[in-house]
């Protein structure tokens, strides 16, 4: 029986993301797979480089910086190197309820 070593509890997810790679190829649709707070799972047709940007909500979204961890055929366990989501707007220069 295998130990679970994930530092964070991931959830199944699949969902089209993008990728945003410096190479000039632009946007490059995939899937992620599995997401958790420190990474996520994700299929590529394409070979990506081993960091990239992943969008969750392909051309929108904030962007999560990614570091891959693995690779297996099309599939890439990604880390998230960067700290922080997107800070939720505020609505008519208010703070949303359940903030305060």
């Amino acid at each position: 029986m295998s130990r679970e070593r994930r530092k964070n509890l991931r959830i199944e997810w699949e969902s089209p993301a993008s990728v945003e790679v410096k190479d000039g190829r632009g946007r490059i649709g995939c899937i992620v797979n599995n997401l958790s707070n420190g990474g996520a799972r994700i299929t590529c047709a394409e070979t990506l480089p081993d960091e990239f940007v992943l969008r969750l909500t392909p051309g929108r979204g904030y962007p999560r910086t990614c570091r891959v961890m693995w690779r297996r055929n099309h599939d890439l366990g990604v880390r998230f190197i960067d700290s922080r989501w997107e800070p939720v707007p505020m609505e008519h220069g208010r703070i949303p309820e359940w903030v305060s």
